[in-house]
């Protein structure tokens, strides 16, 4: 008990520090009244807590994600490993700055945004192209729409981050999950967050639904588990990456629902359950669900005039090619195989799709025969499998 009260009083404290940065939502004392109450009973805090995106919270949040995901033995820390992250020291250090340049101007930031990995608001307006280490365009990421300083990305990808990442041991002395609960902290203005091969575990927090301004999400090749989280208030979303885990259950109830933005969903190789609802994703660019459990039909691609890959081998993916189907005329990669579809091959399938590259319908049970004018329309084809199916009949001289 004595330890917990010691941790209620420093957190306390940190709470009047944010008080001076930015006005709280509910009366200030019983605010705290009830956030050490709970504290000091070792309870969580309640979801009616409305944390700030203060910089003292923003580097809390930060501390807290370091010391639950093993920042010590981290391939990269610098910056990460400047204290010990204690709340007394998180105090002390709250008021360090760094600069960044922009252009031929010097921008003062907090001392946490020139930590390798993250990366923060440089203008409220746009600014001109900063190339990531990895040669990644981030202008449209860290200018413009945002508050000078806020985070605005973290990139920690093949980093040795391992461990829960919902929970954290603060101090010394005790072991309370309050990761997820302050990370309406950085929520404000993050548009990216790219945390993929590593070893994180357990399941993305709910939080993140709450992260408005995310564009690009990627968590692929760790050992997470557990569902989705929701992603309808996700509006901006354009990339959500989140292959190679063991994420279970159905995707997101209308997945794309009031978001119009995403262009890429890379989902393949976990347990994904339940029917692959894509309406609404009219800017869909790549698609792969490759194997998981996904079952029902194939979508009708009428309307998806900007979709170049579409994986969806090895589900349980039912009924015959929808009329409709081959109208994704930019599809370059299709890959439908040991699936469980059947009914006859479309004699317009190939229609439209001249950009196509390579195409598999393997291991499905498909019957009757190859369209003759099958091939004539593939000018870029380079590789078509259609083995261990029920097909007959002689391969098209379309080929030729």
């Amino acid at each position: 008990m004595k330890s917990r009260t010691r941790y209620a009083t420093l957190l306390y404290t940190l709470f009047l520090i944010a008080e001076n940065c930015v006005s709280l939502p509910l009366n200030t004392s019983a605010y705290l009244s009830q956030i050490v109450e709970d504290i000091h009973a070792a309870r969580p805090l309640r979801n009616s807590y409305q944390i700030p995106c203060s910089p003292v919270f923003q580097l809390l949040t930060l501390a807290l994600f370091y010391n639950s995901t093993n920042g010590p033995n981290w391939y990269r820390k610098d910056g990460w490993n400047s204290t010990v992250w204690t709340v007394p020291n998180i105090i002390s250090y709250v008021s360090k700055t760094c600069t960044q340049k922009l252009g031929t101007s010097v921008i003062s930031l907090p001392a946490w945004c020139c930590w390798y990995g993250v990366y923060c608001c440089l203008s409220q307006n746009s600014c001109p192209n900063i190339v990531m280490n990895n040669g990644t365009y981030v202008e449209q990421l860290i200018c413009g729409n945002c508050t000078v300083g806020n985070i605005t990305g973290l990139d920690l990808a093949d980093n040795n981050l391992i461990g829960n990442i919902s929970w954290s041991n603060v101090t010394q002395e005790i072991s309370y999950p309050l990761y997820h609960q302050f990370l309406p902290a950085i929520a404000c203005d993050m548009k990216f967050l790219f945390l993929q091969n590593n070893q994180l575990e357990e399941t993305i927090p709910q939080a993140l639904s709450d992260f408005t301004a995310l564009k690009a999400v990627n968590l692929g090749y760790n050992q997470i588990r557990g569902q989705l989280p929701p992603l309808q208030n996700l509006d901006y979303l354009q990339v959500l990456a989140v292959a190679n885990n063991r994420i279970s259950g159905a995707l997101p109830t209308g997945i794309c629902a009031g978001n119009n933005s995403i262009t890429n969903l890379i989902l393949g190789n976990n347990l994904l359950t339940g029917t692959f609802d894509t309406t609404g994703c009219r800017l869909l660019i790549s698609v792969q669900s490759q194997n998981n459990k996904i079952k029902g039909t194939l979508p009708n691609l009428t309307g998806y005039g900007a979709l170049h890959i579409l994986q969806m081998a090895n589900n349980l993916i039912t009924g015959s090619i929808p009329p409709g189907f081959g109208k994704g005329k930019f599809i370059t990669s299709l890959n439908l195989a040991s699936n469980r579809l059947n009914g006859t091959i479309p004699a317009d399938f190939s229609l439209n799709l001249q950009y196509l590259n390579q195409l598999s319908l393997t291991n499905n049970y498909f019957e009757g025969t190859i369209p003759t004018t099958f091939f004539s329309y593939l000018g870029s084809l380079s590789a078509a499998y259609f083995d261990n199916n029920f097909l007959s009949g002689s391969i098209p001289d379309s080929i030729r």
